[in-house]
């Protein structure tokens, strides 16, 4: 079945249930058995390939903590555990997409082999899934996003910004004289000064900061619950290392949520045209999106 590099986890409330559980995975698996919520969010860290929930515990619905894990540890694979499990739970379960196969109490060493040897099956496909799913959202040469997934990550953080009331700043990049120097001194020092630019934006922002590659010498950073005038600190710094790091320039357009619009074509439109107005002022600067025109 599982290697045993992998691992299992078993939130039961019943001990008999968990030891007779533990007996059986701990074969092929290693075994992290929770007594509370705080256990189990903490065994979730580890990214178990499967996840045992007891239905009812003393602390909450099972269905919660299926949930969580759903949130937490997307690849792994759920069984909802129950000794009287109705048709409305069952739903439920089904409906959400919390469980991916149900347990019945009580079970039989050959019910739980079949169940746990599906559930492994589920693990695999739930990470080849997202496996690829990155692929599809990622940039071949830089690793950074691409544009799909830059779109998808500027939906879900702008929405978290309106639900919560927070700020959010977006910048947009172009490299100064790219072209001249893809002519003229080939493709492959045309990709090596994109890496070299991806390399540099990627580790001078926060984790929760999402950097793309937008398209061809184009680069955007998300930068969650940044106000006005951090991100214009952010993006002269970015400017700054860009050109120290690899002695080209970087132009630089910056919109906000909510100053410049409300949804993503509107702030993606409002920060391009603030790069725009960069790179036809002389390059090499940042000006903000509604900033007028220098004389």
């Amino acid at each position: 079945m599982g290697a045993m590099s992998e691992t299992v986890l078993i939130f039961d409330d019943e001990e008999s249930s968990t030891r007779s559980l533990t007996r059986f995975l701990e074969k092929s698996y290693g075994v992290l058995a929770a007594r509370t919520i705080d256990e189990f969010q903490r065994h979730l860290s580890r990214e178990p390939s499967i996840v045992f929930c007891d239905l009812v515990l003393p602390n909450g619905s099972g269905l919660d903590n299926l949930k969580l894990a759903k949130e937490q540890s997307p690849c792994s694979a759920r069984i909802l555990i129950s000794g009287f499990l109705d048709q409305d739970n069952l739903i439920v379960a089904i409906n959400r997409d919390l469980a991916h196969r149900v347990l019945a109490k009580p079970w039989s060493i050959e019910q739980l082999a079949v169940v746990t040897a599906e559930a492994q099956a589920v693990h695999r496909l739930l990470k080849e899934r997202k496996y690829w799913e990155e692929v599809s959202l990622t940039d071949g040469l830089t690793h950074l996003w691409n544009r799909r997934g830059f779109l998808q990550n500027l939906v879900r953080e702008l929405h978290r910004a309106r639900r919560h009331q927070r700020f959010l700043s977006l910048i947009m990049i172009d490299v100064d004289n790219f072209k001249r120097t893809n002519d003229s001194q080939g493709h492959p020092e045309g990709d090596a000064l994109l890496l070299a630019v991806a390399k540099t934006l990627h580790s001078s922002v926060r984790t929760i900061d999402w950097v793309a590659r937008y398209g061809g010498d184009e680069f955007a950073i998300i930068l969650p619950e940044v106000d006005h005038v951090k991100a214009w600190d952010i993006a002269e710094r970015l400017r700054s290392e860009v050109e120290t790091k690899t002695h080209e320039t970087i132009s630089v357009g910056i919109s906000f949520f909510p100053t410049h619009g409300q949804d993503p074509v509107d702030l993606i439109n409002a920060a391009d045209q603030a790069l725009y107005s960069a790179k036809t002022q002389g390059r090499n600067q940042t000006i903000i999106a509604g900033t007028p025109k220098a004389e």
